[in-house]
């Protein structure tokens, strides 16, 4: 279980007391070997120690000063700055041989110097703040027995269950998509040679010889309805037709700009592709006879049946013709 979470500055500190715990120039006179600096203040040896009172700035001073003696199993790293030539702590970190279990840092407010208290522990007990914090001695005492102290097993537990998890969950996902890369590279062998005799036995054999058949029909419907949409979006011909009652509704649509590259200025100042539109309101014998023709196969199907090199049907009054000859345009402009 991770205490304390380990940012670069955690990583630092204990990269420092790992190199330097055994190091006369990180330690200080008059303190045990427990309490590391993590900068190098000496000068050849140990860094002078600056005690002082509880309500002063040496406030974490005199905590550390405890804390060694009265924790000794635990390492003290800490950051000092000089303030009138006497060192001042401000944060200490507490570890448990390399592996941080804590943080305290020195906060003040007008006249009032307290220390604040952080781990996981104390960061899972409160509702509100990540820490706990106070000026009192008795209380800070009292903090850093409740919460300061080695992982548990049922910590390790839940930290080793937690690390298991999540590595399965990793490993899940990538050989979820191992086999999602795989199966895409047999679908797509099998579709690309889908012609070849090969695979017409085998799929026979398993007992699946009408896919052949069917992914072929899929195929060339999908070919169909894309062309089709394709020339209503863009404009590239054809025509709608809507029965309406005992006349023929047609509006047909081609993009001449497309292939021309011209623009013509629209209703409203605009610059618009030139369309070549016309609608129509038509007698049944006053339609073209390839229209004439396409209605009357579209009107046998089913209503979202495409026939190739004819039109597709929308509903039971509304189609698309491919092709169709319409002698009497008129532009929406002229409309």
């Amino acid at each position: 279980m991770k205490l304390l979470y380990e940012g670069w500055r955690v990583r630092e500190v204990t990269d420092a007391v790992k190199k330097h715990a055994k190091n006369e120039e990180h330690l200080f006179v008059g303190m045990p070997n427990n309490v590391v600096n993590t900068e190098n203040v000496g000068q050849g040896g140990r860094g002078q120690w600056a005690s002082g009172d509880w309500e002063s700035d040496f406030v974490m001073n005199v905590m550390v000063e405890w804390l060694a003696t009265a924790y000794p199993q635990f390492t003290y790293a800490v950051s000092p700055e000089r303030h009138s030539n006497r060192i001042v702590l401000d944060a200490m970190y507490v570890l448990d041989g390399l592996k941080p279990i804590g943080m305290v840092t020195k906060h003040e407010r007008g006249n009032t110097v307290s220390l604040r208290f952080t781990n996981k522990r104390i960061e899972d007990a409160m509702y509100r703040n990540s820490y706990q914090q106070t000026s009192k001695r008795s209380v800070a005492k009292k903090i850093f027995k409740k919460y300061f102290y080695p992982p548990t097993a049922i910590e390790l537990g839940i930290t080793a269950e937690h690390n298991v998890r999540d590595v399965m969950h990793t490993m899940e996902r990538e050989l979820r998509d191992t086999l999602r890369k795989a199966t895409h590279i047999v679908q797509t062998t099998v579709v690309d040679n889908i012609n070849s005799p090969a695979v017409t036995q085998c799929l026979t054999a398993m007992g699946h010889g009408g896919l052949v058949s069917s992914f072929l029909d899929a195929r060339e419907n999908l070919d169909l309805a894309e062309g089709m949409a394709k020339m209503v979006m863009h404009h590239q011909g054809g025509a709608i037709v809507q029965l309406m009652e005992d006349k023929y509704l047609i509006r047909t649509i081609r993009d001449t700009g497309s292939n021309s590259g011209k623009l013509s200025m629209g209703r409203r100042g605009t610059m618009t592709a030139t369309h070549n539109i016309g609608n129509e309101m038509l007698d049944r014998s006053e339609l073209p006879p390839k229209a004439r023709e396409g209605i009357a196969l579209l009107k046998m199907t089913e209503p979202h049946t495409y026939i190739s090199g004819v039109g597709f049907k929308a509903t039971d009054t509304e189609f698309f013709l491919v092709d169709i000859s319409n002698d009497a345009e008129v532009t929406d402009a002229d409309e």
